[in-house]
């Protein structure tokens, strides 16, 4: 998704299999928000919606490991984070005749201090955390490491703890909300972390294992916590998904020569948007379902999603450069055409 550095991006260092793991991200993002899967068997949405909770974190990571520069040191700047405040305001102006459609009976209804923070649509939430993120480590870069590091993981933990929690007691819906929008401070850091190690990480085959690991352990996870109570992915993170996304990140690294130049010019160009622009086009694609046009199908509304809206991003780009350059967090006076 979006670095938020501005002019200080090194582009040099750039991971082509990274900008390739953010496009799959945003693509997995699809798969959590479309539906319930109720057309599979039991259990098997829930499944495939706890293998995608790797991908908003993964986006974090990324947006930490660009933050760092040659010199190790964090790359903060006031240019960067005006960009992430343009994308985050005009999304939330953009999504906010959904939210209105959404709340018809009660317009009001949702506007608050939540309404303000979080953005004006359920996804949005990652932009403001990533702001939160940035404002924290600029101010606490200085602090020593393990104690940021100390922080980050009792957030993760709090966040996993309050997530389960949730799934049965809706009181903690609150807590969960907060500790989600903590969140990015910790997946941040895991990326500044990996960038200033770079030159220094020995990346074997090793992390495939680890990697398939993770993946049996998410699946055992998901059972143990589908056995306590069904709908188990409603939980905002699980623990495996904690470690999944990072181990994730690295094999992006490790394999990132491996990757097709035009996968990761579509992540670099589309990735954003595609996580930005997806809830309007599942909205589209469910009227149609109510109206009877196409049959009611989790499934099938992912590629509907998906198919629509790689090429829609792709002749935004290239047939209206304005739209797509204000999205992207351009600077207004670039915005000439």
């Amino acid at each position: 998704m979006t670095s938020g550095q501005g002019a200080h991006s090194d582009l040099t260092r750039r991971e082509e299999g990274v900008d390739a793991g953010r496009l799959l991200a945003a693509i997995g993002v699809i798969a959590i928000h479309v539906g319930a899967y109720d057309e599979l068997p039991y259990g098997a949405g829930e499944l495939i919606r706890a293998f995608c909770r790797w991908c908003v974190p993964f986006f974090f990571i990324a947006s930490g490991y660009f933050l760092v520069g040659r010199d190790g040191e964090l790359r903060i700047s006031l240019k960067g984070l005006s960009r992430l405040v343009r994308i985050f305001a005009l999304s939330c102006v953009l999504f906010l005749p959904l939210h209105f459609l959404r709340y018809v009976e009660t317009p009001i209804e949702g506007v608050g201090v939540e309404f303000l923070l979080l953005g004006t649509n359920y996804h949005l939430w990652f932009l403001s955390s990533l702001i939160m993120a940035q404002l924290f480590l600029a101010a606490y870069d200085r602090v020593e490491g393990g104690l940021i590091s100390g922080v980050a993981v009792l957030i993760l933990l709090g966040f996993v703890i309050v997530s389960y929690l949730a799934i049965e007691a809706p009181e903690f819906r609150k807590a969960e909300v907060i500790m989600r929008q903590l969140s990015g401070v910790s997946f941040v850091w895991i990326g500044v972390l990996i960038g200033r190690r770079r030159e220094t990480l020995r990346l074997g085959r090793w992390l495939l294992t680890l990697t398939a690991a993770l993946l049996v352990l998410t699946a055992i996870e998901s059972w143990v916590l589908g056995r306590m109570h069904p709908p188990f992915a409603d939980a905002e993170l699980l623990a495996t998904s904690c470690l999944l996304a990072p181990c994730l990140f690295l094999l992006a690294i490790r394999y990132g020569h491996r990757t097709p130049e035009w996968l990761s010019k579509m992540g670099r160009e589309q990735s954003l948007l595609i996580y930005l622009l997806h809830p309007i086009v599942i909205v589209m694609a469910w009227k149609a379902i109510t109206t009877g046009i196409i049959p009611r199908s989790s499934l099938l509304i992912y590629g509907i999603t998906v198919v629509v809206l790689i090429p829609a991003i792709d002749i935004m780009r290239r047939k209206l450069g304005v739209i797509y350059r204000a999205l992207m967090g351009g600077p207004i006076r670039s915005l000439d055409g």
